[in-house]
């Protein structure tokens, strides 16, 4: 082999190893951004204050007394329109969110359209984003304040946060590794005692215990559910309006 065929030959190795890594680099930023990672934690929230911003700004054209769905990524995913057709419930999720930024946009982009029934799903972006419990509960219990206090309050139905599953890919392991199973459920513990202290003084409140139409033997979210261990499939999302539909 000549010494130029030799270079060439080592010159695009080095250039297809470079191209490799740079492939890799853009997808695990693409996976970071979703779930809120390090270093592009101003985008994810620059994302969700424009969607917060567009709900708001929705608030004139949305009929009053209807059905809202509270929530993240989990809540936002989900196909109102095609799971309750015919009912045009109205989705206000927003992915990311951690029970801090629906603190901040409850007024606009719920109170402010006078729902009939809330439906409330938070608190797995808290477990992820080292976010205390101390603090997830705080503002936790702010809201479902907040909704019990309006003029009108609307019933608010709270879900459990619903489990994970490591599926063994890079994706689930960023989805998953901080929200653990264990966390959830010591959440979960704390969330269903506030809804039942809120009811016991009189808000019209209930904890709806979706976790456990998802969870598997293992206690984990039942892999036919979920693409990534953490975000819910079509065939989990049909369980759960097959779950939910009734309470409503």
């Amino acid at each position: 082999m000549t010494k130029h065929l030799r270079n060439k030959k080592i010159f695009f190795a080095i250039f297809g190893t470079i191209s490799i890594l740079i492939i890799i680099a853009v997808a695990g930023l693409g996976v970071l951004s979703m779930y809120g990672g390090i270093g592009v934690l101003q985008t994810s929230e620059t994302s969700q204050q424009t969607k917060a911003d567009e709900f708001a700004t929705a608030v004139a054209d949305t009929a009053k007394g209807g059905v809202v769905f509270l929530g993240d990524s989990i809540t936002e995913m989900y196909d109102l329109d095609k799971f309750y057709p015919e009912k045009k419930y109205i989705n206000r999720g927003i992915s990311s969110n951690e029970t801090a930024q629906v603190l901040a946009r409850l007024k606009t982009n719920v109170i402010d359209i006078a729902p009939s029934t809330v439906v409330f799903l938070i608190g797995v972006n808290d477990i992820g984003h080292d976010i205390t419990e101390k603090a997830m509960m705080d503002n936790f219990t702010k809201v479902c304040t907040a909704i019990g206090e309006m003029t009108t309050p609307p019933k608010l139905l709270v879900q459990s946060i619903y489990p994970t599953n490591n599926l063994s890919n890079f994706n689930s392991y960023l989805a998953t590794k901080a929200r653990t199973n264990k966390k959830i459920t010591s959440a979960n513990v704390l969330i269903s005692a506030e809804v039942k202290r809120l009811a016991a003084s009189g808000q019209n409140v209930k904890y709806i215990n979706t976790h456990s139409v998802l969870v598997d033997d293992n206690g984990n979210l039942n892999s036919k559910f979920t693409f990534d261990g953490l975000h819910i499939n079509r065939a989990g999302y049909t369980v759960i309006t097959e779950y939910l539909a009734p309470f409503i």
